[in-house]
């Protein structure tokens, strides 16, 4: 799982980016009202929890807001879990849960945990999610955050493209 985050102005709450799950078995990359990035998986028995470092830059902090690449990666069969940002490796597990989504159809949320209140809705941005079917390299996790930082000015402007007939 890999996105980029924009934090909007702190909420102080707790705030789901992407997840998907049921009681039983679920996980989430949220952000604390730390503004550190947490991954969460839930089995009935057990839980794998890892936490940022680094901070997630909001509107009102003293740094502004900026982007943020966020990447999970999880090999089911060793049961490591890792957690990047920016780039480069917050942390690791690694721990096999047995547990299994249920349904086919548990739906995937982005930007709040699905439910009817709007609990724990994200305030801010987010861009290029998405769910690999296997697992990224740290190289691979390290260049898509290198290539998106060389090819913008920053963040808030498009993406430049390199005119035909010039050579890289």
């Amino acid at each position: 799982i890999e996105l980029w985050v924009r934090s909007g102005d702190s909420t102080g709450d707790f705030q789901i980016l992407v997840g998907r799950g049921e009681t039983d078995f679920f996980w989430n990359i949220s952000i604390l009202p730390s503004q550190a990035v947490r991954f969460t998986m839930h089995d009935r028995t057990q839980d794998i929890v890892l936490e940022s470092n680094k901070k997630v830059s909001a509107a009102g902090s003293a740094l502004g807001s900026r982007w943020h690449h966020i990447a999970v990666t999880r090999n089911g069969t060793s049961g490591l879990t890792q957690l990047f940002m920016d780039g480069l490796r917050e942390g690791h597990v690694t721990k096999v849960l047995r547990g299994v989504l249920s349904s086919d159809v548990t739906p995937l949320v982005i930007g709040w945990s699905g439910d009817a209140n709007n609990a724990l809705r994200f305030n801010g941005s987010l861009d290029e999610v998405a769910i690999c079917n296997r697992v990224l390299a740290p190289q691979e996790i390290r260049s898509h955050y290198y290539l998106a930082r060389h090819y913008c000015k920053s963040f808030d402007t498009p993406v430049g493209i390199m005119p035909i007939g010039d050579s890289i």
